[in-house]
């Protein structure tokens, strides 16, 4: 009896989490899970409080591009790096060329987003003049509720594999309470690795500024034209048409048994059709070949007998 309970309890558990984790914030009705455990359907009003995703702050992901023109470019880089240390920031990435006639700086980095208007005002003074500026951001509050939610309901479900694993006495059930708490645990990793990026990048924001040396080709040629912000653009529409292309051709493998018969059907319907064409042009020709041979026949013996009587 209890090696049947212990089966029940990891078939329930494992299904009431993964209905859990895709509910994610949008689990409310207790009554839904009533197969499951009691301290699953108790699990889905403590997780998630009633109207959280209503009341959390809101996370943006900020990205802001700076291009300027500068006066001396090791000056302005050692003026960002001192900028970014007094903000509480880092450098993300650095790319610098002190190339004479074509001197530039290319600095990422990230600010907490409470200073980043602060942290813009003093770059902006960086350079002699300012270009470009490029803003860009993207609310992530829903995913992020989400993460939070579904995380919370996987490790109480991981809570009670591990007290049912306490009271498992057979190896078997020992052995599979082990497997499906390795299971959850996988799972909890991955989607806490997601919310502590969107974490990072919510409470920081990227600040990425190309700048150039007042006297170099770029500045004089063009002073609006970036190439690090023209490959940027450049990768980006890269990026969309990949992922166009990817799903096209997931579309297509989906409804593949939808449109593999149609085109099949289709082609060897063309396939007898020119057949047929060919069998009957073959049959015309045949014909007319036929109808010219009985007229030509009779002229072979006039043209004899012609030819016969000629010397009387």
């Amino acid at each position: 009896m209890k090696h049947t309970l212990v089966k029940l309890l990891l078939t329930a558990l494992p299904l009431a989490a993964l209905l859990l984790s895709a509910a994610g914030c949008g689990a409310g009705d207790s009554g839904s899970f009533a197969a499951a455990p009691e301290a699953s359907a108790q699990l889905q009003e403590d997780s998630i409080p009633a109207g959280e995703a209503a009341d959390v702050e809101r996370k943006v992901v900020i990205d802001v591009y700076i291009s300027m023109v500068v006066g001396d470019v090791s000056e302005a880089v050692a003026s960002v790096t001192r900028l970014v240390r007094e903000q509480n920031g880092y450098i993300v990435s650095s790319d610098n060329d002190y190339s004479p006639g074509d001197e530039r700086a290319d600095i990422s980095f990230r600010v907490p987003s409470d200073s980043l208007e602060a942290s813009l005002e003093v770059l902006r003074r960086v350079g002699e003049r300012v270009t470009s500026e490029e803003w860009r951001s993207t609310d992530v509050t829903e995913e992020f509720v989400d993460l939070r939610a579904r995380i919370m309901n996987l490790e109480a479900t991981e809570q009670q594999l591990l007290e049912l694993f306490e009271r498992a006495d057979k190896m078997s059930d020992v052995l599979e309470v082990q497997r499906e708490v390795t299971n959850i645990r996988g799972q909890i990793e991955r989607l806490s690795g997601r919310l502590n990026l969107l974490r990072t990048t919510t409470d920081t924001s990227l600040v990425t500024v190309y700048m150039f040396a007042a006297n170099s080709a770029v500045a004089i040629g063009d002073p609006g034209w970036s190439p690090a912000a023209t490959a940027n653009r450049a990768l980006r529409g890269l990026a969309g048409f990949g992922r166009w292309f990817s799903d096209v051709l997931i579309t297509l493998g989906i409804f593949s048994p939808v449109w593999v018969p149609i085109v099949g059907i289709t082609g060897l319907v063309i396939m007898w059709d020119q057949r047929r064409q060919r069998k009957n042009s073959a049959a015309d020709a045949l014909r007319q070949a036929q109808q010219q041979r009985p007229d030509a026949e009779p002229d072979a013996p006039e043209g004899g007998q012609a030819t016969g009587e000629g010397p009387k």
